[in-house]
């Protein structure tokens, strides 16, 4: 007797996949089917079609504007590209391949799993606490890289990962509201959207960094950010005020000692602090009451000098710093203390980064007398490298000094200095 299954891999290991696995499943000759059999080898221009693409469904741009692009570049577009079914023209589509690609770039994870039959359970679908595309359209009155008129203190946090830096610069007022001056990742990607797992330019592939070990590589382009971030200038068009960077920030839970050298090697030192968190939960004991953090104490953070490291770094209770940042995004954008997108042509520009916002989800805990509202990531495990860029960025203003109204602001180490000279004894 012939048996026939027709199927399609949804999960990693679910019974499609076993049943095409021939070791698992001998008895079965298994065949998958992909849609695009060979994918095409012009990324950029591809990438610009996938801007152009989420423009559009956004009704930013002209409704054709995709397609007419696709048809102005068709040649280099198609190169080294082969679709399985050459007929299957969607309506609204000139080709299979664009067609594809399109279903690719709206919903990769879909994509890859119902259409490629190899799942990929890292683009899975993330549980949003904050309204993505109300994120995503809370923009100020301010362009990227326009320095506000209130503002007091520029802050940068970046996230260092293997193949990537994620980085974010955010303007303070004297009311700890935020206006979020720019973001983005070193080196640039070329797409309006990506995840940390479909790198377009991974650090790897850059030219700049060739030849270079891992280690070195990441020393290489650490300092190079640095250098960006640090002779940045920032413009009031109106005032013609200009402002540089005051702190930053660089998360050194991945590649500490690289970045812990990297700031040593950099004339800029002098402003950059490395950065580790730690999730207090309700359980644990507060970073205030912890032996061993001997430092300058401030608002759930302490900057000191640990005996295994190179230089003083800031230890930061990441679940009250959420807590903040969380609300500082859902209060109303002309509260005092708002966080703002800097103003765009479209929310559709802003989509990634209002993802990584909505990223994590917070539980509130009791135990031990206290509540605490705890933050976690969902199973999927999405990317949140701009909330934590984020977070960083208030932090860093904390430790400037910056406090709401409410707050007893914290003082910091050139005026506890200053406070002690002006002691006089009788």
């Amino acid at each position: 007797m012939a048996l026939l299954v027709a199927c399609t891999v949804i999960y990693r290991d679910d019974l499609a996949e076993r049943l095409l696995n021939k070791q698992r499943s001998p008895q079965y000759t298994g065949v998958r089917i992909p849609m695009i059999k060979s994918w095409p080898a012009n990324q950029e221009m591809w990438n610009e079609y996938a801007n152009l693409r989420r423009q559009v469904q956004n009704e930013e741009i002209d409704g054709n504007a995709a397609n007419s692009f696709y048809l102005e570049n068709k040649s280099e577009m198609d190169e080294g590209s082969e679709v399985y079914w050459e007929d299957r023209i969607e309506p609204g589509f000139s080709t299979a391949l664009e067609a594809a690609m399109a279903s690719y770039f709206d919903d990769p994870r879909s994509f890859m799993a119902e259409k490629q039959n190899t799942p990929n359970e890292e683009l899975d679908s993330l549980f949003t606490p904050l309204s993505a595309t109300s994120i995503a359209s809370r923009q100020g009155v301010y362009a990227k890289s326009d320095l506000p008129h209130d503002c007091q203190y520029i802050t940068t946090h970046i996230d260092v990962q293997q193949e990537v830096l994620f980085y974010m610069t955010v303007g303070w007022s004297s009311s700890f509201g935020g206006h979020i001056l720019n973001y983005g990742s070193w080196p640039k990607q070329g797409r309006l959207y990506y995840g940390v797992r479909d790198l377009p330019k991974p650090l790897k592939d850059h030219p700049k960094y060739k030849g270079l070990d891992p280690d070195g590589r990441m020393r290489a382009v650490i300092k190079d950010c640095i250098e960006y971030m640090s002779t940045r200038e920032y413009t009031n068009k109106d005032t013609g005020e200009t402002m540089f960077l005051n702190r930053g920030f660089i998360d050194a839970r991945y590649k500490s000692t690289q970045v812990e050298q990297a700031i040593i090697e950099s004339p800029h030192k002098g402003m950059w602090v490395p950065a580790w968190g730690v999730g207090i939960g309700a359980k644990d004991t507060p970073l205030k009451l912890r032996q061993g953090l001997r430092g300058q104490h401030g608002r759930h953070w302490v900057i000191q000098k640990p005996k295994d490291r190179l230089l003083r770094g800031v230890f930061v209770d990441t679940n009250y710093w959420k807590s903040e940042c969380y609300n500082a995004l859902k209060i109303p954008i002309d509260h005092s203390h708002a966080i703002k997108l800097p103003k765009v042509a479209g929310p559709s520009i802003h989509q990634m980064v209002a993802d990584h916002f909505c990223s994590e989800r917070m539980v509130r805990v009791e135990a031990k007398g206290r509540t605490i509202d705890e933050w976690e990531l969902p199973s999927s495990k999405p990317d949140n490298h701009f909330w934590d860029n984020l977070v960083g960025c208030m932090v860093a203003a904390s430790t400037l000094g910056l406090a709401k109204a409410n707050e007893m602001p914290v003082k910091t180490q050139q005026e506890n200095r200053r406070r002690k000279r002006n002691v006089r004894f009788k």
